[in-house]
């Protein structure tokens, strides 16, 4: 694979850990890395560098361009595996940390107030809009009763569809993914 397409690869998949040798056929490992950490939604990707070359420069050119592990090859499957279970558990807990909702293709990061859904940004929410989605999101599957929404999300009484409002704003916002929010005839709302 070379750059570009791997570039494109894991914007738009969004992959859990990224693996790659240094020595791509249209430019470097340490290029692809260095641009993977330049995107908002892939920063925090942990990137282990594969490499023949074993100097402590060429290491420090990896770790430069943020990688978090580099092997030098010939390697062994087995720490290949090792250090491949280490960085998903620390991006799993830092994820944990962070507020970060996953599910299947679709993420929402309280901190940046970032929506991802199918490989696109969604940016254009409300402050109001983004709360009430990640909240039916952090519930999910369960049901999030309008009373709960009004009363402890928004702490207001509503006597109007406002509500309703919102939530069709949401789905519209979303595009395909705004199906994933099911109206519960007398109870509320909940992602699917």
């Amino acid at each position: 694979m070379n750059m570009a397409d791997g570039y494109r690869y894991v914007e738009h998949l969004r992959p859990a850990l990224v693996i790659m040798d240094v020595m791509l056929p249209d430019g470097s490992g340490y290029d692809l890395c260095r641009r993977i950490r330049a995107h908002p939604m892939l920063a925090r990707t942990p990137i282990i560098l594969l490499s023949g070359r074993e100097s402590i420069e060429d290491k420090q050119k990896g770790f430069d361009a943020g990688a978090d592990h580099y092997l030098v090859k010939p390697l062994q499957f087995q720490e290949l595996s090792l250090w491949t279970n280490a960085l998903l558990r620390r991006s799993k807990d830092q994820e944990e940390q962070d507020g970060i909702l996953r599910a299947e293709d679709f993420s929402i990061d309280p901190r940046s107030r970032c929506v991802v859904t199918a490989g696109k940004a969604i940016t254009h929410l409300t402050s109001r809009e983004f709360d009430l989605l990640y909240e039916l999101v952090r519930c999910r599957p369960n049901v999030v009763s309008r009373d709960h929404i009004i009363k402890n999300l928004w702490r207001k009484t509503l006597r109007d569809n406002t509500l309703d409002v919102h939530i069709k704003n949401i789905r519209a916002k979303l595009g395909a993914a705004g199906s994933r929010i099911v109206t519960i005839a007398g109870e509320g709302y909940s992602f699917r």
